[in-house]
């Protein structure tokens, strides 16, 4: 009797086994033992990489982002995670009809309301001549920020926490074209959405990750970038050895991407995390914007390098809040309007917040650019 319950059993954990690994499901790929683990895993986020390259073209406003957008809050609810989405009226697409788009926002309560903003863009370009998949631009960074979520739903960091996953931030028809602009859509609405919300906690740091996966993964210091937080990742990388992708010699250069709407309303704390040239340098880009975006030129070493590296620096970043917030007064309102640039001089102890609800960002303006007084030099001109 007790022989037959225990081969019951067997045969009960097996069939369960198979199940788990049947095919149909991208996720289900990514390995089970790691749901409880600690570790950032970069074989797990290159799973998410795969799963949403999979699903081809996202474009915005399309049926490919709706898979995208199903596909990331359905993994975001495994975790146990609540998932909200926030709809706003975006840029025309490629059809020219107005669209109606979403960010995905999931919130991690930390020991303070505080928030630190972590945040992807989702979808991808439009491109008429060829089929883009975009695992690098589209796929990695929304890839990376599910392992974050999952690792900081397992240990949070000290601060409430903010994984959004951002909707219109690709050239819309225009996307064609080498030098389109990027439409920016998501993060202009979040940043006007995190500007108006009156009594909102303080945001304390906004941490944005675009093309994070390439092989040859060399992350651009941002030169608008809040310089002490920014500089945390490159401290960070030096102590765990992940240097090879944050590399301290490298110039400083100004990448126009999602930190922009940020910076144009006043958020001072933001750090872009992005390695815009994809393929190497020789030469630079070659896979960019290409049908040769495809996972088979991104690796998971990568997305470890800046997954680690991304945990090591939170840390540290709220470690050096938490004493600024044991021993300074209650912060007063910000005073700054969102017309004053940041500037490379600006002290993590006096950075933002929030500033006075700002008038709709406009993508095609120019980028907020540093003072001149700032003490870093400005980047040389790209090739």
């Amino acid at each position: 009797m007790r022989a037959s319950i225990w081969i019951s059993l067997l045969v009960l954990g097996a069939s369960l086994s198979g199940c788990q690994n049947a095919p149909g499901n991208p996720s289900d790929s990514i390995p089970a033992p790691i749901a409880a683990s600690t570790d950032f895993s970069g074989d797990a986020a290159f799973a998410h990489l795969r799963a949403l390259a999979a699903l081809g073209p996202r474009v915005a406003g399309t049926p490919g982002a709706a898979a995208a957008r199903d596909y990331l809050r359905g993994e975001l609810e495994k975790l146990g995670l609540t998932v909200e989405e926030r709809r706003f009226a975006g840029p025309p697409g490629p059809d020219g009809a107005p669209q109606e788009l979403v960010n995905l926002v999931a919130v991690i309560p930390g020991d303070s309301p505080q928030l630190f903003v972590l945040a992807a863009p989702y979808d991808t370009r439009h491109f008429d001549s060829f089929r883009f998949v975009g695992a690098n631009d589209g796929a990695s960074a929304p890839a990376l920020l599910l392992e974050l979520a999952r690792v900081i739903q397992v240990t949070p960091l000290r601060y409430t926490t903010w994984i959004v996953f951002l909707d219109g931030e690709a050239p819309n028809a225009a996307g064609e074209a080498a030098d389109a602009m990027p439409a920016l859509a998501g993060s202009s609405a979040l940043a006007r959405e995190l500007l108006s919300e009156t009594g909102a906690p303080p945001v304390r740091i906004i941490v944005l990750f675009q093309q994070v996966g390439d092989a040859d993964l060399h992350v651009v210091r941002d030169l608008r970038s809040h310089r002490l937080f920014r500089e945390e990742f490159w401290l960070g990388a030096a102590r765990l050895g992940r240097s090879d992708a944050f590399r301290p010699g490298d110039p400083f250069e100004s990448p126009v991407g999602t930190q922009v709407p940020f910076l144009a309303a006043g958020f001072r704390g933001v750090v872009m995390i992005t390695d815009p040239a994809y393929g190497g340098s020789e030469p630079p880009g070659a896979f960019a914007n290409s049908e040769d975006d495809t996972p088979d030129h991104c690796s998971p070493q990568s997305l470890a390098s800046v997954g680690v590296v991304t945990l090591e620096a939170l840390d540290r970043i709220g470690e050096r809040l938490v004493k600024i917030d044991r021993f300074a007064k209650p912060a007063a309102r910000p005073t700054r309007t969102p017309s004053e640039a940041p500037t490379e001089r600006e002290p993590a102890d006096t950075a933002p917040t929030q500033t006075p609800p700002a008038p709709a960002v406009d993508p095609a303006a120019p980028p907020v650019t540093p003072s001149p007084e700032g003490s870093e030099p400005a980047p040389p001109p790209r090739p």
